[in-house]
């Protein structure tokens, strides 16, 4: 009986904690670089979900722990949408649509600089508050920007539009 025991007790841990991807059940959002999403625009046009974050947000710490683990939120964002995590900033240069975007602005250690891709679409009157969301069409052009936190009802809302 031991025999049986002990291999269906490792079987059973296994299962519980295995990530439930093998299992068809992606749990995690399947983020994409910039530099990435011209070649995925082009084999699977999307509509495109960017989300700006910054190391030192307290908001989109919330969103990433909360709401981008909702199993509802990530099927809708995996199905439905390409979606680009970027750090605003970012000293990385990104090649994006044949152009080089980059973060030339001086850091110090009470200030860091934009990249200039969060300069280009996630300003607010000139001004920069994470975490910030914009939806775009398979084209490219805008259908909306959200420069807020998102709690998950509201996301869905306006994922599932």
């Amino acid at each position: 009986m031991r025999k049986i025991a002990l291999p269906l007790l490792f079987l059973c841990i296994s299962l519980a904690t295995y990530p439930s991807k093998a299992f068809g059940q992606q749990k995690e959002i399947d983020w994409i670089s910039f530099e990435e999403l011209d070649t995925r625009l082009d084999q699977d046009p999307k509509k495109v979900l960017i989300y700006f974050y910054t190391d030192w947000c307290t908001y989109c710490r919330k969103m990433e722990k909360e709401v981008f683990t909702n199993p509802e939120i990530v099927d809708l964002i995996n199905n439905q949408y390409l979606a680009v995590k970027f750090d605003a900033e970012s000293k990385e240069n990104v090649v994006f649509d044949g152009t080089t975007f980059r973060n030339t602005g001086p850091d110090n250690a009470l200030n860091k600089s934009l990249h200039e891709l969060a300069v280009l679409l996630a300003l607010n009157h000139g001004q920069f508050t994470p975490p910030v969301i914009i939806i775009l069409e398979s084209d490219f052009s805008l259908n909306a920007r959200y420069l807020e936190y998102l709690h998950s009802e509201k996301l869905k809302k306006i994922l599932a539009y």
